[in-house]
């Protein structure tokens, strides 16, 4: 698996925050490929974090809006899929999270 989302789960309940999405670059890439101002968790949009980061480390970090997860899944376990602009098509990387 390319994706783990962090944290994994948490309470419908208890609202605003982040979730953060780390997208592990498999080594057969090329990192400068993707696009990371164009990606999304499960259409939600994305954004690197800290902005500007990512170059120098084998992976990119995203943040999520955990109240906008909440709306569109529901409470239960969902697998998730984080998709970004990579040279000239899509990467998408699945991962998994509950929902309480």
């Amino acid at each position: 698996d390319f994706l783990t989302v962090v944290p994994r789960w948490w309470n419908r309940h208890a609202h605003g925050g982040w979730v953060l999405a780390r997208l592990e670059v498999p080594a057969s890439l090329s990192r400068q490929d993707f696009d990371r101002t164009r990606a999304e968790l499960e259409g939600i949009p994305a954004v690197l974090w800290p902005p500007g980061a990512g170059w120098g480390r084998p992976f990119f970090l995203f943040r999520v809006d955990r109240d906008a997860l909440d709306a569109l899944l529901g409470p239960g376990f969902h697998d998730v899929h984080l998709t970004v602009a990579w040279a000239g098509a899509t990467f998408t990387a699945t991962g998994a999270v509950t929902i309480l």
